[in-house]
C-alpha cells in the first residue's frame, strides 16, 4: 500500500506542481491548445481489500482548462 501511495503522490506532483515563478514544472502539450489551468477533481484513495491479494488500485481525476 505504501508504494501505491508513493506513486499517487508522484502523479499528483507531476501534474500539479509549479516552480517558484508560477510556471508548471511539467508542461502539457496539446496541439493548437493552451493549457491555462489544472486541478485535481478527486482522489478516491485505494482499495485496501484487494491489497491482501497483492493488487492495489486507486483513481485520481484531474481537470485541464484549455483554450484553442
Amino acid at each position: 500500500m505504501d508504494q501505491a501511495e508513493w506513486l499517487a503522490d508522484r502523479v499528483r506532483r507531476a501534474v500539479l506542481q509549479r516552480t517558484a515563478s508560477g510556471a508548471w514544472v511539467n508542461g502539457l502539450e496539446a496541439s493548437g491548445l493552451y493549457v491555462w489551468a489544472r486541478r485535481q477533481l478527486a482522489d478516491d484513495g485505494f482499495d485496501s481489500e484487494s491489497a491482501k491479494d497483492c493488487v492495489v488500485s486507486g483513481a485520481q481525476r484531474f481537470q485541464f482548462s484549455v483554450t484553442g
